[in-house]
């Protein structure tokens, strides 16, 4: 049932046209749908001849909406504990706002799990990823061991005698004024 109604989708969206504004051709107007409002616009009273407008026959049947091509609802991945959440009728997106290390790990994690990913290609993207390690593992050059010395706190004779010494010389710069 559901093969069929993805087909009969498919096949409506093919005969869909462009929903466009009335008056697209002028440049100032953006190519986006707005509703024609004209008291003598043919569009708004749908004569034939004239571009057609939106309506529901043109949208897809409800129990497919928002699956994908081979039927799947598409789950957005952003740790890899959403991983193992999945269902068998859910596919695999990969959050675009993680980075590459993240991205390494739930990549390998769904390898492993023989999971379908639908915006990135898996082996690819671990194979270039692990290229450009490789790359800056060799650029990097060898770092300097430094020893950090230890900060020797003073004791409060020594802290006494500093304090003593500051008050001195504020006194003679005082007394030279």
């Amino acid at each position: 049932m559901e093969d069929a109604l993805l087909k009969h989708r498919s096949i409506t969206k093919a005969k869909k046209p462009d929903f466009i504004r009335q008056d697209a051709a002028l440049k100032r107007l953006r190519k986006k749908w707005k509703r024609p409002r004209g008291l003598d616009s043919k569009r708004r009273l749908r004569k034939d001849g004239h571009q057609r407008r939106p309506s529901r026959g043109y949208s897809s049947p409800s129990k497919v909406k928002g699956l994908t091509k081979e039927g799947l609802q598409e789950k957005i991945i952003t740790t890899s504990y959403d991983l193992d959440n999945l269902k068998s009728n859910e596919i695999a997106v990969i959050s675009r706002r993680l980075g590459a290390k993240k991205k390494l790990i739930i990549l390998k994690k769904a390898i492993d799990k023989k999971i379908m990913v639908s915006n990135i290609n898996p082996e690819e993207f671990i194979k270039k990823q692990e290229e450009k390690i490789a790359e800056k593992k060799k650029k990097k050059p060898a770092e300097k061991v430094t020893v950090e010395k230890k900060k020797v706190e003073p004791t409060k004779e020594e802290h006494k005698t500093e304090k003593k010494k500051i008050m001195e010389k504020k006194i003679t710069t005082k007394a030279e004024y």
